[in-house]
């Protein structure tokens, strides 16, 4: 069956501007892969990757992306997916030799549509009525949403042009005072075991510490401190209509984003009547895994620098000895 007339392709006149925007609705597999459905022909659900996913969502709308302005593409679907090693990768490969420009995913593992949906016609509005660039827009109408900014994040696939590769970046609502680099915090009555689960974490203060941020919270009943560590790796704080967030750079060579929470996060818990004040000194331990590492990686550097500083004075050594030798030589005869 061609799609074309069912999607009113034939309606569009030959000479009439427009632009597409593909909006798909599925769940989405744990490592990897989109559910995905055919009402065509004996096609049963399944799970399927990325990439063949959306080679299925093009072709379905070939006619219209072929005389299109722009495509592009918006998912609906919680980001469990996004958490497999080539989902990514998938993604950005099978579009990059197309006329798309973006996609569009939200990155909560835990996702319902009501709670990120809402948002996408004002995003489309922005995008084809005010001519904003997709960031633009989706900062414009996200990061103004609280219901929105705090359920997901969003991963940005897009590029200016066809002609160039796509930049990735995933980026989260990070205000310090309940959500530090984009973390969630563990809710405050699972900690403090209080019957109540109004118990909410004051923050208290943030302190740098090496490359690391500490980050010192106290429970509303005053009954815990919580302390979170934070190696931000390539996590960066970026400040958008008085609102802190968080970005980070999809790593191209290397094929993922640096910063996990299983090594770059670790959080202390000390009864409230208990708690010592928070004192740091430069000669403390880096608190998490990644920052330790950090460290060492930076001393495994200074030490190879300083090696090859070594060698190479000794080699001028020698050139100079050999120098000497030879005018003494000369001098001589």
């Amino acid at each position: 069956m061609d799609p074309a007339p069912s999607l009113g392709f034939h309606r569009l006149g030959p000479d009439v501007p427009y632009h597409l925007a593909v909006i798909f609705v599925t769940e989405s597999n744990p490592g990897g892969g989109w559910w995905h459905t055919s009402e065509h022909g004996s096609q049963k659900k399944s799970q399927v990757d990325e990439d063949a996913f959306l080679d299925q969502c093009r072709y379905q709308v070939r006619h219209l992306s072929a005389r299109a302005l722009t495509s592009r593409i918006f998912g609906a679907a919680c980001g469990m997916n996004l958490q497999g090693p080539r989902a990514i990768h998938l993604i950005q490969s099978s579009l990059l030799q197309t006329s798309y420009l973006s996609v569009l995913l939200p990155t909560a593992t835990n996702l319902l549509l009501s709670d990120y949906s809402h948002i996408l016609p004002e995003i489309l509005m922005n995008l084809y009525y005010l001519g904003s660039d997709l960031r633009s827009a989706c900062q414009r109408v996200w990061g103004r949403s609280r219901e929105a900014r705090y359920h997901t994040g969003l991963l940005f696939i897009d590029r200016s042009h066809t002609q160039e590769r796509f930049l990735i970046t995933k980026v989260m609502h990070a205000p310090p005072k309940h959500r530090p680099y984009g973390l969630f915090l563990p809710d405050c009555w699972t900690i403090c075991g209080c019957s109540s689960k109004k118990a909410k974490w004051v923050y208290k203060t943030e302190k740098p510490h090496g490359k690391e941020f500490i980050y010192l919270y106290l429970s509303s009943l005053s009954l815990i401190h919580i302390r979170v560590a934070v190696f931000p790796s390539r996590r960066r704080i970026v400040q958008r209509s008085g609102e802190s967030f968080v970005e980070e750079d999809w790593d191209r060579e290397k094929r993922m984003f640096h910063f996990h929470e299983s090594t770059a996060v670790r959080m202390l818990t000390q009864p409230g009547s208990e708690a010592k004040r928070l004192k740091l000194q430069a000669s403390d331990q880096a608190w998490t895994i990644a920052g330790r590492d950090a460290v060492k990686e930076e001393a495994r550097k200074k030490e190879e620098e300083a090696r090859k500083k070594e060698g190479e004075a000794r080699k001028a050594r020698g050139k100079s000895s050999h120098a000497q030798a030879d005018a003494t030589g000369a001098t001589g005869r």
